[in-house]
């Protein structure tokens, strides 16, 4: 019987383990894209601010600081770099949330993974030791 329960924590502690690792993966995920973002807005920081130029020649230029910025799934949209920069801004604000969601779900984790680890080691002692517990039934006390 004590083999199943070594087992099963075994097995436990290996989906948590599993677990944390995903949730590794989807954080370093999530920097990426900041990053990604970051270097995205630098580089539309540097580009004009306004839509149309006059030129030497008789007429001026139209739509010359406009860029494609991806608003959702499948739509898409023609905005200046100033307002794809305050797009991404707010794409930003909310992946700095998802950022601190993943982050506190990882020290939960992480916290869980050394409870685990704690009580298995313990249980291993009690075996190795012939320690075993009490246990009584309400009608025995």
């Amino acid at each position: 019987m004590a083999a199943l329960g070594m087992m099963a924590e075994a097995a436990n502690a290996r989906l948590l383990h599993e677990r944390v690792e995903g949730v590794r993966e989807q954080l370093a995920q999530l920097q990426n894209q900041e990053e990604r973002y970051d270097a995205v807005a630098e580089t539309l920081n540097e580009l004009p601010h306004g839509l149309s130029h006059l030129v030497i020649a008789p007429g001026k230029i139209v739509r010359s600081n406009e860029v494609l910025a991806h608003l959702d799934d499948d739509v898409f949209s023609w905005r200046s770099a100033t307002q794809d920069v305050e797009i991404i801004a707010r794409k930003q604000e909310v992946l700095r949330q998802q950022l601190e969601t993943q982050g506190e779900n990882l020290r939960e984790l992480e916290a869980m993974t050394t409870h685990v680890g704690s009580v298995a080691q313990r249980q291993k002692m009690y075996e190795t030791e012939n320690i075993s517990e009490i246990q009584e039934t309400e009608a025995e006390s």
